[in-house]
Order: C-alpha cells, then structure tokens, then sequence
C-alpha cells in the first residue's frame, strides 16, 4: 500500500513510493493487454464469441 503521507520532497520514502506507483501502473498496463487479448476481436468487437 503507498503511503501518501511519505509525499514530501525531504522525504526519504519518495523514491520508494514512485516505484511503487510505477509498479501499479505497469500492472494496469499489463493486465489492460491481457483482457484486449482476451476479449476483443481483431475487428474491434467486445465479445467471447470468435469470428468465423
């Protein structure tokens, strides 16, 4: 869990938080490619089925 209270520039948590956050947004990332993977078709339709 980040720590907003650490914030601050004289901080020395604040590297660790910006990983931290760098880290989340990689993961969303990651797992938003995954679900286009999954769930979107080539021709940009949101379905389970597959194009026949």
């Amino acid at each position: 869990m980040v720590n907003y209270r650490a914030l601050d520039a004289d901080n020395e948590n604040v590297d660790d938080i910006a990983d931290d956050w760098f880290d989340l947004q990689s993961g969303i990332q990651k797992r938003n490619e995954i679900i286009d993977l999954l769930y979107y078709n080539n021709d940009g339709d949101y379905d389970m089925e597959d194009d026949e």
